[in-house]
C-alpha cells in the first residue's frame, strides 16, 4: 500500500504561481512576462490532461520520450547539469555568492536576512526556470510545477513503480472521474551533487518551483521511493539542496471550459 507523506507543511508558506505568458523576444528566447496568463495554444502531442489544474508534459526537459531521463538542474538554474565533469556545489550554485559560506550569501530567492539578500521571493521567476527556458517552450505556456501543483498530483493519482524501456520509475494514473485512462511517467533518475550520480534508477526526484521559506538554502522537491523490506512506497514533498540537480517535469497552465 502507498503511503504519502507531506514534509514540512506546518513549517512552509508557499506562494500561488501564476501562469506567465510565453512573449517571446527576436532571438527567440523566452521574454519575462509583460502579459500574466496571456495563453498560447497547446501542443497536441506530449501533454496530458490529467483532468488536474494544469496538463503535465509526457517527458522531461532534456528527453524526448517518457522513458528519457532527459537534463538534470540546479534549482534556479538553466544549464544542464548532467556531465558528471560539472562539481557541483554552493561554489557553482546560481545565485549564491561563492565566496560566503554554504548557508549564507544567497543574492535572490531569499527571505531571511541570516542567508542573504532578502528579496521575499519564493517562487522562480521565468528567467530562472529551466523548463519556461528550454526551446520547447517556443509555441506554449510551460513551467517548472509549484508545490500545490505537484502535491495535486500526489494527492490524486495512484503511483505505481514500474519499468518501461528499461528503465524504473512510476507511472502516475489519475484518479479524477473521466480522465482514468491518463497516466504519465517519471523515471527513477536520482539526483546529482559533487561529481556523482546518486541513486540513479532507485529513488525519483524533481524539482517545483517553491522555495523553502525560513530556509532559503533549499528548495521543494518530489521524492519517490520504494523500501524493499516492507514494499512500500513513499511519495511525498521535502526540502532539497539548491545546489543539487534534479530533473524537472514541465506543466502548462491553460484555461479549462472557458474560465
Amino acid at each position: 500500500m502507498m503511503k504519502q507523506f507531506f514534509s514540512f507543511v506546518a513549517l512552509i508558506a508557499f506562494t500561488l504561481v501564476l501562469a506567465p505568458s510565453c512573449q517571446k523576444d527576436h532571438d527567440g528566447k523566452p521574454d519575462t512576462p509583460d502579459i500574466p496568463g496571456e495563453l498560447h495554444p497547446v501542443p497536441t502531442e506530449g501533454v496530458v490532461d490529467l483532468g488536474l489544474s494544469v496538463l503535465w508534459l509526457d517527458h522531461n526537459v532534456g528527453a524526448v520520450k517518457p522513458s528519457d531521463i532527459g537534463s538534470y538542474f540546479q534549482w534556479a538554474g538553466v544549464l544542464d547539469v548532467s556531465d558528471l565533469g560539472i562539481y557541483l556545489y554552493y561554489d557553482n550554485c546560481p545565485y549564491h555568492n561563492h565566496d560566503i559560506t554554504e548557508e549564507e550569501g544567497w543574492l535572490k530567492y531569499c527571505d531571511v536576512a541570516s542567508y542573504g539578500n532578502v528579496d521575499n521571493l519564493t517562487v522562480l521567476e521565468p528567467m530562472d526556470d529551466a523548463a519556461y527556458m528550454t526551446p520547447d517552450a517556443s509555441k506554449w505556456c510551460q513551467r517548472m510545477p509549484s508545490y500545490e501543483e505537484m502535491e495535486e498530483l500526489i494527492r490524486n493519482c495512484t503511483w505505481t513503480l514500474t519499468t518501461i524501456d528499461n528503465v524504473q520509475g512510476y507511472k502516475v494514473q489519475s484518479n479524477i472521474e473521466g480522465y482514468t485512462d491518463k497516466w504519465i511517467f517519471l523515471p527513477s533518475a536520482g539526483h546529482r551533487a559533487f561529481n556523482e550520480l546518486y541513486n540513479d534508477g532507485n529513488t525519483t526526484l524533481y524539482w517545483t518551483s517553491t522555495l523553502v521559506t525560513g530556509n532559503p538554502s533549499r528548495a521543494i522537491a518530489l521524492s519517490c521511493w520504494r523500501n524493499p523490506d516492507i514494499n512500500e512506497d513513499f511519495i511525498y514533498l521535502h526540502p532539497d539542496i539548491r545546489y543539487f540537480g534534479l530533473p524537472v517535469r514541465p506543466v502548462i497552465e491553460v484555461k479549462k471550459d472557458g474560465k
